[in-house]
C-alpha cells in the first residue's frame, strides 16, 4: 500500500506517463488497443491531469491551446491519452493543452502538467487493518517507466504491516511492474490526497511536473533490505 506522498510518484508517474498518444500511435503492442481497456472498478472519474489549478499551474500549453482538464481513466475505464494538436487532429479529438517545452527553441512534447488520482471513500485506517501481510510505502524517489508499461521505483521509507498492523520500519527497497496489471490489482482508495510538485518529465526536456493522489491500496513487486 502507498502512502498518499508515495502515491503521487509510484502509482501516478506509470499511470500518466503512458496515456501519451505516443505508444498508441506507434502501435506499440502493449498499448495499441487499450482505450477503453478495463482497468480497476476502483477508480471512478478519478485519474486526471489537472492543467489549471496547484501545484504547477498550466493555463496555456506551448503551442497557445488553453489548458482542461484531460481525463484518462473513468469508471475503471481508460477513457483517454494526452496529446498536442497534432496528434489530437490525427485521433480525431479535441487538444487539452499537453505540449509543453522547456524553452522557446525546443519543441513543445506530449507531457505531463499536474497529475492526480483523486480520492476514494476509504479510511487510512481501514486499508492497513485489511492487510493481513505486506507493507506500507511512506517515501519514493526516483525511477522509470517506458512505453513497455514497464516502472521501477525506489522506496527509501516505508512499514511492514502485519495481521492489520503497522509493523518494523523499511528502508532502501525497489518497487517494480507493469502499469496496467498494478492498476488492476487497486481496490482500495483513501478519503484524503496530498499533492507534490517535486517531480521532473525528463522526456528530453527538464519539466517540473505536479502528481497528487491518496493512499492507494494495490499488489506490486517488492524487493531489497
Amino acid at each position: 500500500m502507498y502512502a498518499p506522498s508515495a502515491d503521487s510518484t509510484a502509482v501516478s508517474s506509470p499511470s500518466r506517463r503512458r496515456p501519451t498518444n505516443r505508444p498508441a500511435r506507434k502501435r506499440t503492442p502493449c498499448w495499441r488497443d487499450c482505450l477503453f481497456f478495463s482497468i480497476s472498478a476502483a477508480f471512478g472519474p478519478r485519474a486526471l491531469p489537472d492543467g489549471s489549478s496547484a501545484p504547477l499551474p498550466v493555463l496555456v500549453d506551448d503551442e497557445g491551446t488553453p489548458a482542461e482538464n484531460a481525463i484518462l481513466i473513468k469508471d475503471g475505464i481508460l477513457r483517454g491519452y494526452m496529446n498536442s494538436r497534432e496528434s489530437a487532429e490525427h485521433f480525431g479529438v479535441k487538444p487539452q493543452g499537453n505540449a509543453r517545452a522547456y524553452a522557446f527553441s525546443d519543441e513543445p512534447l506530449i507531457r505531463m502538467r499536474n497529475t492526480a488520482i483523486l480520492p476514494g471513500k476509504d479510511k487510512l485506517e481501514d486499508m492497513i487493518a485489511s492487510i493481513d501481510d505486506g507493507y506500507f510505502l511512506t517515501e519514493t524517489n526516483n525511477g522509470q517507466a517506458d512505453t513497455t508499461g514497464e516502472f521501477m521505483f525506489g522506496v527509501c521509507m516505508g512499514y511492514e504491516i502485519k495481521h492489520g498492523k503497522l509493523g518494523r520500519a523499511i528502508r532502501d527497497t525497489t518497487i517494480s511492474g507493469i502499469a496496467f496489471d498494478m492498476l488492476k490489482t487497486v481496490d482500495m482508495l483513501s478519503d484524503d490526497m496530498v499533492w507534490t510538485c517535486s517531480g521532473m518529465c525528463g522526456k528530453k526536456q527538464p519539466m517540473p511536473v505536479g502528481m497528487g493522489g491518496p493512499a492507494v491500496k494495490c499488489k506490486v513487486n517488492i524487493g531489497g533490505r
